[in-house]
């Protein structure tokens, strides 16, 4: 896991953008791999001690599938967002935005209301 320190640049209709400061974690695949299994792992567990309950099959399926979607989810995240801080492009106040899991996204302001365009750089 490598800790980064990315700018993220902000823009809005009709301003000028504005760069916000992202510390993010990167994972290498060994890292996501590890991460994904250890959401799927509980899941077929629970699969497996509900074999004894019917229908028996069907629980080990249902719990299984649904910690493969979680699992998958969770490995395709390459970063993780621990901080998110800048200051809006509309209003210019300076504030921390709620932590994405992806880029690019759009997210509010908090102060204004603004629709905040979030891209890397």
């Amino acid at each position: 896991m490598t800790t980064l320190d990315l700018t993220v640049r902000a823009t809005t209709y009709g301003k000028p953008p504005s760069d916000f400061a992202a510390r993010v974690n990167e994972f290498t695949r060994r890292e996501r791999f590890r991460r994904g299994a250890r959401v799927f792992l509980p899941y077929f567990g629970v699969g497996c001690g509900m074999l004894i309950v019917p229908p028996h099959v069907l629980w080990l399926l249902l719990c299984s599938t649904l910690g493969f979607l979680i699992g998958r989810r969770r490995y395709k995240l390459e970063r993780e967002f621990l901080s998110l801080t800048g200051t809006c492009p509309e209003c210019g106040k300076s504030e921390a935005l709620d932590l994405p899991e992806t880029l690019p996204v759009i997210q509010r302001c908090k102060s204004c209301g603004a629709f905040l365009k979030l891209e890397t750089v």
